[in-house]
């Protein structure tokens, strides 16, 4: 598009699945991301920029939870192919800096992992353009992450995300 600026609210699940050895672990939850990109040519369909997502985790646990949350600050790029009805989309997310925080309803201790996650989201979606400069958002991602000293070891986790938000450009 012609717009220098957009940003991007998008709310969906977050499947987020890790095994070893011994142990499956699923913690899943809803997310919402907040997103700003900056288009540097107008003319040639890609921008970057950052996200901020927050994962409110409501599973996979032992133990039954008050709260647990997964924050994530990433640097995007996207680019698009603009049709007249609806914009496909591709964003590549990798993550900067994060931070796990675990609080059990049985427990006054509880966690913040302070941690540093490592790898990449992929994320594919449509934009359909419901005013100039505003789009309704559908969006499915993959991605592949390693969350460090996650319970005094190394995880790999595998997620798939699957959501809808808004686009409003500038």
């Amino acid at each position: 598009g012609l717009s220098l600026i957009d940003g991007q609210f998008v709310f969906g699940r977050r499947f987020i699945r890790s095994h070893d050895k011994t142990k499956e672990l699923d913690i899943s939850g809803w997310e919402s991301l907040a997103a700003l990109h900056v288009d540097p040519w107008p003319l040639v369909p890609v921008s970057f920029g950052g996200s901020y997502s927050n994962t409110s985790i409501s599973s996979g646990f032992s133990y039954e939870l008050l709260e647990s949350y997964l924050h994530e600050f990433d640097i995007e790029a996207s680019a698009w192919v603009p049709l007249i009805l609806f914009t496909p989309y591709l964003k590549l997310r990798i993550p900067v800096w994060s931070k796990f925080y675990i609080a059990p309803k049985d427990d006054t201790n509880h966690k913040i992992i302070d941690t540093t996650v490592s790898g990449f989201h992929v994320h594919l979606g449509i934009a359909f353009n419901i005013i100039p400069y505003a789009s309704f958002l559908i969006e499915v991602g993959r991605s592949i992450e390693e969350i460090n000293n996650f319970y005094e070891k190394d995880r790999e986790f595998n997620a798939y995300f699957i959501g809808a938000g808004l686009q409003v450009a500038f």
